[in-house]
Order: structure tokens, then C-alpha cells, then sequence
């Protein structure tokens, strides 16, 4: 993660840019490295954020808006609540 933080600094020539270029910057380097690597995301909170997460090829995703921390008796029933 550090050399994607050198690399965000370099694409954004080592100066300070506007909320809006940093932004493009950061969704271009995301997507970049979700085709490159397998990609976890945490804290989903949203159903919004999951469905970007999605678009952008993200392989897996943990967070509260898919499930909160529970006992491990109970991960069984879970999963079968979500089952298609």
C-alpha cells in the first residue's frame, strides 16, 4: 500500500490539485489495482459502496452493511439466510 501512495503523489506531479483531479486519481489507481490483484474491501457500509465495489471488479467484501460480527454458531444460519 505504501507504493500506491508513492505512485498517487506521483501521478499527482508532487503538487497540491483540486478535490475533483484527486479524486479521478484515486478511482483510476483503485480500478488499476483491482485488475491486477485480488481485491478485499472492508468496511462496506453502504449497499451504494457494494455495488461500486462490484462495477469495479473487486473480488470480496466485508463490512456492516453485509453482516455484523456474531458468534461463530450463529455464521451457519447466516449464510443459509442468504442462500439464492
Amino acid at each position: 500500500m505504501e507504493q500506491l501512495a508513492q505512485l498517487h503523489q506521483q501521478s499527482a506531479g508532487g503538487e497540491a490539485v483540486g478535490a475533483e483531479r484527486a479524486d479521478e486519481v484515486d478511482i483510476s489507481l483503485q480500478r488499476a489495482v483491482a485488475e491486477i490483484a485480488a481485491v478485499v474491501a472492508e468496511g462496506v457500509e453502504t449497499a451504494d459502496s457494494l455495488q461500486w465495489l462490484a462495477r469495479i471488479g473487486c473480488d470480496a467484501a466485508q463490512g456492516y452493511h453485509i453482516g455484523r460480527p456474531m458468534p461463530a454458531q450463529d455464521l451457519r444460519r447466516w449464510v443459509a439466510s442468504r442462500a439464492p
